[in-house]
């Protein structure tokens, strides 16, 4: 397993990925306490959840604070990102509950103004990478990782493509740009198009090649 950079080719963290990583088992480092390790594998759980439920930049993960997350009476609740909504699962938000606990061992608890995961990019990805080592996942691994395999997961249900660049909130600033993430993360055309079939992969080829648009 190997930590990348954002520029740099990354392995996505599909459902499957994200289920081993959940079982993974806690592991006590040299100069940690029990409480430490804890806090530190909840907080790897709940962040690669928030980032692909949110699907999540690092820049949004990483500045996303309380105040911005509701919780709903069925369990799951609602991220505001820059004046748009995201959805959040259930077992994302126990996740969490979970880191929140484990912080209030160690530190006082947080305030609505506090960001909900690590304040800084490095100690993000850390997070990612180390969760992936310890799930046992092989592959190269960023903090694109959690939405590329949000991404590839709804890919592979019945959603389309438009509704899936969707549910990125619009980020991409074109449509080439997301043609272009959804085919390095898929593993060439040939993979792209048993995926999602011959019709899909034209759609995507004009995306990805129209940069005028």
């Amino acid at each position: 397993m190997t930590p990348v950079t954002a520029n740099e080719s990354i392995d996505p963290i599909t459902h499957e990925d994200y289920e081993r990583i959940m079982q993974m088992a806690q592991q006590v480092r040299a100069g940690e306490s029990p409480e430490q390790a804890t806090l530190l594998r909840a907080t790897s759980i709940a962040a690669i959840g928030l980032m692909r439920d949110a699907m999540l930049t690092d820049d949004e993960a990483t500045t996303a604070r309380w105040s911005d997350l509701e919780r709903k009476a069925d369990g799951s609740g609602i991220l505001t990102i820059s004046h748009s909504v995201a959805y959040v699962s259930k077992t994302t938000m126990d996740a969490l509950a979970a880191m929140a606990t484990a912080q209030k061992e160690l530190v006082a608890g947080a305030s609505q103004d506090d960001t909900i995961l690590p304040a800084d990019s490095e100690t993000l990805l850390k997070h990612i990478s180390d969760a992936c080592s310890s799930a046992g996942l092989n592959g190269t691994y960023g903090a694109d990782s959690p939405r590329a395999g949000m991404t590839l997961d709804l890919l592979r249900s019945d959603s389309t493509i438009q509704q899936v660049a969707n549910a990125g909130r619009g980020r991409w600033d074109k449509m080439s740009t997301f043609g272009r993430f959804v085919c390095s993360i898929t593993g060439g055309p040939t993979v792209l198009e048993e995926l999602l079939g011959k019709e899909a992969v034209v759609e995507l080829d004009n995306y990805r090649d129209d940069d005028d648009d």
